[in-house]
């Protein structure tokens, strides 16, 4: 089934006549989220995600997929995009707030939005080590903790990190 205003083929989610889903490509991800701009759509949400295990670790290239969950009219619409690697085209350009989405997706699975316009940490604040990314599904809590701090904007600090 189509959405008006995307050029997107969608599938119901269960028994809900609002709620759809959809796969799309490198360049659907990007087209999509315009038309959806462009129609007053909102980004909801934008999360990253792992579908392998060690075995497909290794394999590397498509383990990881991006979701993003459009607001429009009278719809919600959940688009995958199953990454080739580990960079997605970024949304923050369309959506401001994708930004910070889009760093946690990288403190937590290690996905990057192309091009990548902010590279401060959201999420890691040094609970775990810099190369290493907790949701990913061949992560082992194991290991030693980075002590390292990072710059953040503090109380009374008002300079960007």
């Amino acid at each position: 089934m189509r959405i008006d205003n995307l050029s997107l083929e969608v599938e119901p989610i269960a028994d809900s006549n609002r709620l759809y889903h959809g796969n799309v490509d490198v360049i659907g991800w990007r087209s999509t989220c315009v038309e959806a701009r462009k129609h007053g759509g909102r980004l909801v949400a934008l999360w990253a995600s792992d579908r392998g295990g060690p075995r497909q670790a290794a394999a590397g290239d498509d383990r990881f997929e991006i979701h993003a969950a459009l607001a429009l009219a009278s719809e919600l619409v959940w688009i995958t995009h199953r990454i080739h690697g580990d960079r997605y085209p970024d949304v923050a350009d369309l959506f401001p707030a994708a930004t910070r989405m889009q760093r946690a997706a990288f403190d937590m699975i290690g996905v990057h939005a192309d091009p990548v316009s902010d590279t401060r940490p959201w999420l890691r604040h040094g609970a775990w080590p810099h190369d290493r990314f907790p949701l990913r599904k061949d992560y082992s809590a194991g290991g030693h903790r980075d002590a390292r701090s990072e710059r953040y904007v503090g109380a009374g600090d008002s300079r960007e990190a």
